[in-house]
Order: structure tokens, then sequence, then C-alpha cells
């Protein structure tokens, strides 16, 4: 069989195929997208704070926390190691807009983790026998 006839035989589900691969990088596309978008509002809030505007950081801050509860694992840690850096750990979380997404951002996690913890020991029992 040559290629070509093997290429007009199948030209649907190879075209279908290569629609497919378009769309899978699209979505990829659109992740990176998102990630950085929620990074440069992370570092907007930082910025915004260490300049005096306190409205516009607020403004800010507003739309961070209403995005935690969709944010992934791995952004949450993200935030809150940058976090981390900028408040520092002893630091109290009601001076600042940053302290308090800090607190949000740990608080956040502490939420996953405690959903997690039943799977986590039922999995753990599983590994002992």
């Amino acid at each position: 069989m040559s290629l070509t006839r093997f290429l007009r035989r199948n030209r649907h589900p190879l075209a279908a195929l290569a629609v497919l691969a378009v769309a899978c990088l699209f979505v990829l596309y659109q992740f990176a997208l998102n990630k950085s978008a929620h990074v440069r509002l992370r570092e907007d809030l930082l910025l915004l704070e260490h300049s005096q505007h306190r409205a516009e950081a607020s403004h800010v801050y507003q739309h961070l926390v209403q995005q935690l509860p969709r944010l992934s694992l791995t952004v949450l840690i993200d935030d809150l190691e940058r976090l981390t850096m900028v408040v520092g750990t002893n630091a109290p979380a009601g001076e600042s807009l940053s302290g308090k997404y800090h607190s949000a951002v740990r608080r956040e996690l502490e939420q996953r983790a405690s959903r997690r913890l039943p799977a986590a020991l039922k999995s753990a029992h599983y590994g002992e026998r």
C-alpha cells in the first residue's frame, strides 16, 4: 500500500486526529496562561501594597481570595512559599493584605489536607497488609 493511498483512505480519521492534537495544544496553552495570570495577580498585590495603593491592593486581594478554592495544590504551595518569604512566618496576619492572603492560603491548604486525611489513612492501612 502506498503512502498516498493510505492518506486518501484515512483522510477523515487523520484530520480528526490533527484537530484533536491542536485542541490539546490550546488547552495546555490556556492552563499556562491561567497560571501566569494568577502569579501576576499575586505579585501585583505585593507591589500595590508596598506602593501604598491600599484600595487597589484590596481589590486584587478580594480577587485572589475568591480564586483560592479553584487553585491547584501546586499553585497554592507556590503562593505559600512566596508569601512566606515576603511576610515571614512570625508576622501577625492582620497587619497587611499580603499577611491576610498568606493566612488564607495556609487555611485552604489545611482544609484540603484535612479532607484528604481519611483517604491517606486508608491507603496507609492497606500498605501495612
